[in-house]
C-alpha cells in the first residue's frame, strides 16, 4: 500500500500557458525563391586562399668593408683585394664559385698551407662596386693592398 493517500499522488498538470499561446513554428519570413539553396560543388577543386604572409623584400646586403681603408682615387696605382684565406681546399673552391657567380674574376694564391682568394689588378675607381658585389655575395670584410705588378 502506498504511504501517500491517492488524492495526493502526483498528477501531471496541464500547461500553465494557454494552448493559443504555446509555441507554434512560424512560416519563414523569407519567400521561398530567396531561401538558401545549396549549390553543386565545382567540378575542379578550388585552391584554398593563402593565409601565409608574403615574405618581406630582403634588405640589400651592405658592401664588404675594405680594410685597412679605401684607396685614394687618381693615383694610378693598381690594387689586389684578398677576399679570404682557407686551409681547406674545398672551402676555398666554394668561395671561388661564389665570387664567379657574383660576376668577379677571382684567383688563388698559395701562402704556406693557406689558399688565398684574391681579385687582382683592381683600379681604385672599381673598388666600391667590387665591395658592393662582395657584400651581396656574402663577404663582410676584405683586405686591400697595392698590387706588386
Amino acid at each position: 500500500a502506498s504511504a501517500v493517500p491517492a488524492q495526493q499522488q502526483y498528477q501531471p498538470q496541464a500547461s500553465a500557458v494557454p494552448a493559443q499561446q504555446q509555441y507554434q513554428p512560424q512560416a519563414s519570413a523569407v519567400p521561398a525563391q530567396q531561401q538558401y539553396q545549396p549549390q553543386a560543388a565545382p567540378s575542379q577543386p578550388q585552391p584554398a586562399p593563402s593565409t601565409q604572409a608574403r615574405p618581406a623584400q630582403p634588405f640589400p646586403l651592405p658592401p664588404a668593408e675594405i680594410l685597412p681603408t679605401m684607396p685614394p682615387m687618381g693615383t694610378g696605382k693598381i690594387y689586389r683585394i684578398q677576399v679570404g684565406a682557407y686551409k681547406v681546399p674545398k672551402h676555398a673552391a666554394d668561395a671561388f664559385e661564389k665570387l664567379k657567380n657574383a660576376g668577379l674574376n677571382p684567383a688563388y694564391e698559395r701562402n704556406g698551407d693557406l689558399y688565398r682568394l684574391v681579385l687582382a689588378g683592381v683600379h681604385p675607381e672599381d673598388v666600391q662596386s667590387m665591395a658592393n658585389k662582395l657584400g651581396t655575395a656574402g663577404f663582410r670584410q676584405v683586405l686591400i693592398r697595392e698590387d706588386a705588378q
